[in-house]
């Protein structure tokens, strides 16, 4: 059944804005036209754009963090490098003792245990009867020891490094299985402390310009720097986005509760005076600013949450899923562990940005709502 509105209610709603929740807001505000239609292409264009900043923004990144990188000045912040350094120490001081300590016994028994020392022993006796055997010097004996020592500390250090990148990229929520550990363990370089390679480095791209932030950082002085610029720019295209899309969401929403409700709405303006009361009777409204428009978005929110946190991690452990999805929507935190495949990333990404669309939406909704009631109890 419609409501029709009741003869000079329209002039006295008018005066006492009754029709709307604020000076700000009118039917205007959610009745769709032409000029929703023609900007469809414009706020698609401007997702187009978001992705592609993101794409660069990791293409940037891998260029100054990871292959890319043509500095050699070490990485690792000074505190790291003195404690690896004093760790090496410590393992080589420790195995001399040991060898020391028990090379000794080690060589006694071996003499009358072992064939090889035994021939050994044989050929020296051989050749000191007849020529004086040309033993080494002091100082050729303490360059060999020298270069046993370097090499030893080498290694020592190198595992240290592959060790300490262990820890930081689990510590940073990246999973480490097995083909990647024996990966790095059997390359004879350094591996970095991060894996700069395309969809981690997406993957960062978006956690800066969202401010979801995370342990991942650049390291070079360089790669800092432009991470500032980057989630500045970036931050601001992406709540312009996010606001676009949930100003369209509202609009369709709107449009739907009053397709399937009976109550008909007039297009009215607000007059500017706050101080009147508004009139009794019949009053029209945003579709939204009710309990419909509350209930739809609180549903819609809740459900979208907890069938997201399936993706974020739920499949093996609901609750660690649904932890993940709501550190993400408030901007907290990542996930962990990491989404590192592509179709982890591409979704990681989608379920986000859908998500701060629909919380955005709800807020506006309820801030609807909050402003109605604040005006007709005439506390403004």
């Amino acid at each position: 059944m419609t409501v029709q509105q009741q003869p000079g209610a329209a002039e006295g709603d008018k005066a006492s804005g009754a029709w709307c929740c604020s000076s700000r807001c009118s039917s205007r505000s959610w009745r769709t036209g032409p000029t929703s239609a023609l900007l469809l292409p414009l706020h698609l264009l401007m997702v187009v754009l978001l992705c592609f900043y993101i794409v660069l923004g990791a293409a940037i990144f891998i260029q100054m963090e990871g292959e890319g990188r043509t500095s050699n000045e070490p990485t690792e912040d000074t505190w790291s490098w003195v404690t690896r350094e004093e760790l090496v120490e410590r393992n080589i001081n420790k195995s001399m003792e040991t060898i020391l300590e028990k090379s000794q016994d080690t060589v006694i028994f071996s003499i009358f245990s072992s064939p090889r020392m035994q021939e050994a022993l044989r050929a020296f006796r051989a050749v000191a009867l007849t020529r004086e055997p040309d033993l080494p010097s002091d100082l050729q004996l303490k360059a060999l020891s020298d270069d046993v020592m370097r090499d030893l500390k080498e290694e020592i250090s190198n595992d240290t490094k592959k060790f300490q990148t262990f820890v930081t990229r689990r510590a940073l929520g990246f999973r480490m299985g097995k083909a990647e550990r024996n990966t790095i363990w059997s390359s004879s370089k350094e591996p970095p402390s991060l894996p700069w390679d395309f969809w981690p480095s997406i993957m960062h791209s978006f956690c800066l310009l969202t401010t979801i932030g995370g342990g991942i950082n650049a390291e070079t002085p360089g790669g800092r720097a432009v991470s500032i610029m980057y989630a500045v720019i970036g931050g601001v295209l992406y709540m312009f986005v996010v606001t676009v899309w949930a100003a369209r969401l509202n609009t369709a929403l709107a449009h739907f509760i009053k397709m399937f409700s009976n109550a008909k709405v007039v297009d009215t303006s607000v007059s500017e005076k706050k101080s009147q009361r508004p009139t009794v009777g019949p009053r029209q409204r945003n579709p939204l600013h009710g309990g419909m428009g509350m209930l739809i978005c609180s549903m819609a929110t809740t459900i979208y949450t907890l069938a997201m946190s399936v993706a974020m991690g739920g499949r093996e452990d609901y609750a660690k899923g649904l932890e993940n999805t709501l550190l993400c929507f408030l901007l907290i935190k990542p996930p962990t562990p990491l989404p590192e495949s592509p179709p982890e990333v591409s979704c990681f990404i989608a379920i986000v940005l859908v998500g701060h669309i629909i919380i955005v939406s709800t807020i506006s909704i309820f801030k609807g709502v909050c402003n109605r009631w604040w005006t007709t109890w005439g506390w403004t």
